[in-house]
This record gives C-alpha cells, structure tokens and sequence, in this order.
C-alpha cells in the first residue's frame, strides 16, 4: 500500500490527518484504523507528513476522485478479513468481489458513525451473509444508532433484539 492510497482510505473512514511538530495528529472515529493501517503510517511517517503538508486532502481533490476506478484492500482486525474500499456503487460492480466485502465511501462513512465495535460487526456480518449494501437510514441495535442495510436479495435477520429487514432494492 502507497502512502497516497493509505491517505484515502484513512480518508474514506472519516480519518482527518493533519501535520504536527513532530508528527502527524489523528482525529478518527472510534475503531476506524485497523492495527495494519496505524503500522502503515508509521512505516511512511515521512512520505504522509509531506503529502500532507502539500494539501493532499484540503480540498484539491476528493477522496472519491482520487479512489474512482481504483479499489484498496484493507486488513480489518475487527472484522478478522480484508474487506474492499471504493468510490462508489459503479467500481464496487467492476471489482467483482462479492458485495458483502466491499464498501464504498459513502458506505464507509456511514459505518464509522457507529459506537461501538459490536455495531461494526454486526453489520459487516449481516452485510457479508446476504450481500448487502450499506444506506445512509438509521434503526435501532441494542439502543444505539448504527447504519440501515439493504440485501440484494429478500432476507432477514435479528440484530440486538430488533428485526431488520433487507429487500431486493
């Protein structure tokens, strides 16, 4: 992995990087940056630093348009696998892997807003087993807000004592 591609897809996880004296400070969701992504940026300390300092990520360009037509694989310690990291909907269909493993950047988003690491588990799970596609909606798990899945196919399943339901959409 680049230092160019770990930036966006730090980015895509609603991670803001900005250069410090010494270092670099992170602002980041809770359990957005995965073990392998914190040993990436110290190995490329240097060559982030100075990405960044060239404002890479102020606006000169949008994540979606650095990531279009490209995909970054990411190891999740959380979720125990790789899953897929993309612009959108378009390049998650050309990548060709299933769809539970894939997420885009507005799906990305929208999962980093969870609370809690069992939210994130629970919806990736729900996602990988009926291959689903993360919305921006909102429902109830254990009385905390966490992300609306759509299935690409008719399913159910319970998560937290609540029922979701995905349709074929």
């Amino acid at each position: 992995m680049t230092a160019h591609q770990l930036l966006v897809g730090l980015e895509g996880l609603g991670v803001v990087l900005a250069p410090e004296s010494a270092g670099i400070r992170i602002k980041a969701p809770t359990n957005a940056i995965s073990r392998r992504m914190r040993e990436q940026l110290v190995a490329r300390k240097s060559e982030v630093l100075r990405l960044i300092r060239a404002g890479h990520g102020k606006g000169a360009c949008s994540v979606r348009a650095k990531l279009k037509d490209h995909a970054i694989r990411i190891w999740s310690e959380l979720v125990g696998e790789d899953v897929w990291l993309v612009a959108d909907d378009e390049d998650a269909q050309r990548l060709g892997e299933p769809r539970g493993r894939v997420y885009t950047l507005a799906e990305a988003k929208v999962l980093a807003g969870a609370r809690r690491s069992r939210q994130i588990l629970e919806v990736h799970d729900w996602k990988k087993t009926f291959d689903a596609v993360l919305t921006e909606g909102q429902f109830e798990i254990s009385g905390a807000s966490a992300p609306t899945v759509q299935a690409t196919k008719a399913s159910q399943l319970r998560l937290g004592g609540l029922q979701a339901e995905g349709r074929k959409g």
